[in-house]
């Protein structure tokens, strides 16, 4: 009879099972063994992108957790169902905020000056006094994206600022303006 906590004798090699797909194979001599690639998805990622996570990441007036925005980033987003009671108190919702494209785009336009980064749903929503359930403040934010109140670029978030729309009515973003000014002929 075996002791416990001996140590078990190997099986022979043909009762021995095959290993898994993607199980964990020996280490490998440590002259042959890579460095972490702790920064490998920032370093991969486009200029721009990599700025634009580092202006939310470093934001003093947001004081986001590192974790909370490589999680942000590192989200894929998918299609979703919209149920019934979402599109039924949006409704009611739409009802009290007649001019909320405009609101939410003049709101874009002053939190980005402020932060130097787009706001998140939440923040928008919370911003400017909309008090409601995380499902339907999802909604509620798609719909002046879907308008062209606002755009975004779309999976990378906090980039939300004014859209078309907005822009025809003269809700810009600085830079946008003085664009929009060289490029106007003069009278």
């Amino acid at each position: 009879m075996e002791e416990r906590g001996a140590p078990r004798a190997a099986a022979p090699p043909a009762l021995r099972r095959p290993p898994r797909c993607g199980a964990p194979r020996a280490a490998a001599p440590p002259a042959l063994r890579r460095p972490p690639r702790c920064g490998a998805p920032r370093a991969a990622a486009p200029p721009a992108l990599r700025r634009h996570a580092e202006a939310v990441e470093f934001c003093a007036v947001c004081a986001l957790e590192p974790g909370q925005v490589a999680a942000a980033f590192m989200e894929r987003v998918q299609p979703q169902f919209v149920p019934k009671w979402i599109k039924n108190s949006y409704g009611e919702w739409k009802e009290a905020h007649p001019d909320r494209g405009p609101q939410a785009a003049e709101f874009t336009v002053a939190f980005r000056a402020e932060h130097g980064h787009g706001p998140s749903y939440n923040q928008l929503c919370s911003g400017l006094g909309w008090d409601v359930c995380r499902s339907v403040r999802s909604f509620i934010v798609r719909r002046p994206l879907s308008n062209e109140w606002l755009m975004e670029t779309s999976p990378v978030p906090w980039t939300l600022r004014p859209g078309v729309t907005a822009q025809a009515q003269g809700i810009a973003l600085p830079k946008a303006r003085t664009a929009a000014a060289a490029v106007r002929p003069g009278p």
